[in-house]
């Protein structure tokens, strides 16, 4: 049965199990749910490495719901590693994440890489997985893996960097020729990025990721108010709206996600908008 917000729209943000954290319910169970809300395509997550393969078998099971998946960077796959990415696309993957939960700016801001105030269940440590060496600049693994991305016409996702080194991954993306950039939850604490900040990644055309996980209850890095402001700046054609979901504690993603449209909705932000950044921008995004 429909669900009004979810029709049609895609979700560039979902995490399911098998995973070291307790999920919502396996890759199986997602498709069910967001088929029958109504959603034209999601995007397997997994900060344990890739999704790619899971998804090439789950979007043979619904004639109506596109699965996609990708890679994430973390250390369960060598971190930056080129070797790993360029398998990831030639085998069907439409997304690099960069590292998340074992990124040095994760480790930085939850105090430890593998685990969050809310869950546990990576690798901690004190440290993570850095992008830029000691002069600012992106270390040569990071710029192989984004010049794998532009020959594969693929989305590159910020995952957990820093503030400082989303920015820098933007500008040499773009160098890279890279089409489909995410800045992912720029109000999470990882990367904490303020509008004014934002403005020249959006104007290089970077898309900024606003996820319905921010404002839930048991996380809580974020508002309503916030994320719509953010919207209504920069408007539908540089917002996706995400999930994030898949968390045992959390609904079904496309419950999360018509949630989060709905507040947005009520906090002021016109039906043409949300739109557009249900359906008309993660779609570009993600499809070739």
């Amino acid at each position: 049965m429909s669900t009004g917000w979810t029709d049609g729209a895609v979700d560039l943000h979902v995490h399911c199990a098998p995973s070291f954290f307790p999920r919502w319910g396996d890759g199986l169970d997602v498709v069910r749910a967001c088929e029958a809300a109504g959603l034209a395509a999601v995007l397997l997550k997994a900060h344990e490495g890739g999704t790619y393969d899971g998804a090439a078998a789950l979007d043979r099971l619904s004639p109506t719901l596109r699965v996609r998946g990708g890679i994430v960077l973390n250390r369960y796959v060598g971190g930056l590693n080129p070797a790993a990415v360029e398998a990831a696309f030639r085998l069907g993957g439409r997304c690099v994440w960069f590292p998340t939960i074992d990124a040095d700016a994760h480790a930085r801001a939850f105090g430890s890489t593998g685990a969050y105030p809310a869950q546990r269940g990576g690798v901690e440590s004190p440290s993570g997985i850095r992008v830029l060496d000691g002069a600012g600049r992106c270390v040569p693994e990071a710029l192989e893996v984004l010049e794998l991305a532009a020959e594969h016409d693929a989305l590159v996702a910020t995952g957990h960097l820093s503030a400082k080194e989303v920015a820098e991954v933007v500008r040499r993306a773009v160098a890279a020729g890279v089409h489909r950039l995410l800045v992912q939850h720029p109000c999470f604490p990882v990367p904490a990025l303020p509008a004014v900040e934002l403005e020249p990644l959006v104007r290089v055309g970077a898309v900024l990721e606003l996820t319905a996980l921010s404002v839930s209850p048991a996380w809580n890095t974020s508002t309503i108010a916030e994320a719509a402001t953010l919207l209504q700046r920069f408007g539908g054609e540089h917002v996706v709206l995400s999930s994030d979901a898949g968390q045992a504690e959390s609904p079904p993603p496309p419950e999360s996600l018509r949630a989060f449209a709905q507040s947005l909705h009520e906090a002021g932000v016109p039906e043409g908008e949300l739109r557009k950044a249900l359906v008309e921008t993660p779609t570009r995004l993600l499809d070739r």
